[in-house]
């Protein structure tokens, strides 16, 4: 089988394989990198997330410490 016997959608079909194949690869390189880096993620990272969670766990509705005299309670209205 020589050169003479492909036709013009011959190589257009290879060079769609080629295309995909290096996609593939591609994508393939990605995963290996992230994977890569994700083996060694800096201990802060974890630490900061971490701390992120404890946030969140806390109750909303504790009240803000007032750290000024002139500061009132946001509920000082209702007092009698």
């Amino acid at each position: 089988m020589g050169w003479s016997q492909f036709t013009a959608s011959d190589g257009f079909a290879i060079g769609m394989i080629a295309v995909i194949g290096m996609s593939f690869g591609v994508i393939l390189s990605l995963f290996v990198s992230m994977r890569r880096h994700a083996r060694r993620r800096d201990p802060h990272v974890d630490e900061l997330i971490q701390e992120v969670r404890d946030h969140a766990n806390q109750p909303k509705h504790q009240k803000p410490e007032s750290t000024e005299a002139w500061e009132k309670d946001g509920d000082w209205w209702k007092k009698p």
